[in-house]
Order: structure tokens, then sequence, then C-alpha cells
């Protein structure tokens, strides 16, 4: 694994239908400072800090993100101060642009953020992906405005100390066998055959070990 290129990558993203648009409306900004997916329940927990500089907007904002369709139960309001507040809600995971990017892509999100009625998110990827794929990927839940995408320092073994052996013998194959690469040399349906396990095992294996490298990476990184 010593030297895999990863690459680093910004999306803005305009999510019809979702409470992105309520925040555009009234003029907030949302940082996100924490999220948890649950597919088995269907819902992600999220926590934003919610950032204005017209109080009354803000209020306005909140009593209808209460009961937009995509959120499933808001957890609580809190006041910071004056322009500034933080909420806790339970999501729709299946209708997530988040869902798409850490499931679909394969990235491991390192900050998001909704302004102006989008989405803006940056994050890392061991696979090069085009801007048409991504298109497809999210085409169910929203639209790619723009999109950066930039090689960044290799991955190298320090960073999958943490791996399970299965995880690091699957990863370590599906590099060497050209499963990132683009175009692909191996599919998904080989690596599986190679372990005797199904698709999905080896789906699932691949995605948690590439989620374990690179918050590795990124704990190296902000560390230096």
């Amino acid at each position: 694994m010593r030297g895999h290129t990863i690459f680093r990558v910004s999306l803005v993203i305009r999510h019809e239908g979702d409470w992105a648009d309520l925040a555009g409306k009234y003029g907030v900004k949302a940082v996100s400072l924490y999220f948890q997916s649950n597919p088995f329940t269907n819902t992600n927990f999220e926590v934003f800090r919610l950032d204005s500089h017209d109080e009354e907007k803000l209020r306005h904002f909140l009593r209808e993100f209460r009961r937009h369709e995509n959120i499933k139960r808001l957890l609580y309001v809190r006041r910071l101060r004056e322009g500034m507040w933080e909420i806790g809600f339970l999501g729709d995971y299946m209708k997530s642009a988040r869902r798409v990017l850490i499931e679909e892509i394969g990235m491991a999100l390192r900050s998001v953020t909704v302004a102006e009625g989008n989405e803006y998110f940056t994050g890392y990827s061991v696979e090069k992906v085009t801007r048409r794929e991504l298109e497809g990927h999210l085409s169910e839940v929203g639209e790619v405005v723009t999109m950066n995408m930039e090689r960044v320092n290799g991955i190298s073994n320090r960073h999958v100390k943490f791996l399970t052996p299965l995880e690091r013998q699957i990863l370590t194959s599906a590099l060497r066998m050209g499963f990132f690469d683009y175009p692909r040399r191996c599919s998904l349906g080989e690596l599986s055959s190679r372990f005797g396990v199904t698709k999905t095992t080896a789906n699932f294996h691949i995605r948690r070990a590439i989620s374990k490298v690179l918050e590795g990476y990124l704990s190296e990184e902000e560390a230096s």
C-alpha cells in the first residue's frame, strides 16, 4: 500500500427539496459538527451550528425546518448567542447526499456546510471519480454544481495499522488487482471470489478499510 494516491474532493451540490432550500430562503448558514448514520433505521443523526445576521429569519427557518419532510425528528435546539444556534436532529438516510458520497463513492467527509441553498462538501477518496460518474450516483438526490479533485500525498503502511487482517488482505488485493484504477481492472465479483465471500461482504470490508485508512491520514494531516 505504500505510496498509493488519494484524492481531495471539493463539491457543491444543489439538493432540490432538501432543507438546504430553507437555509437559502432565510439566509442561514449551517456548519456540520457531528454526523452518524444508521441505515437499519433509515436515519442520520446530525448536529449543525446555524449562523445568521437576522435573528428573526433564523427563528422562521427553525419553525419550517421542524416540519420539513426530510427531518424525521428535531431532537434539540440550543441558542449559543445572538445569531448563532445549535440543532440536533434525525434526518432521512436514504434521501441524503452524504449517504451517496460515503457508501457509493467511498468518500471520507471532512466538512459539510449548507449555505445559499447549496451543500458544500470536502473529503477524501482513494478512487478517482469523474464528474459524470458523480452526477450519475447523485441523480436522485441532487445536482452537482461544481466539483474539484486533486491528488494529495499517498497512503503508506503507517495508515493501515488499525485494519483487521481480513480488511488489510482485501484492501491490499483490491489495490494490487486494479479495483481502484480507472477504468477498473478488477471487479467486485472477482475480489469476493478470491476470498470466498459474497460481493456484499467484500464491499463492506473495502468500505470499512477505506474509512479507517482515511481517518488515519486525516488525523495525521491535522496534527502536522
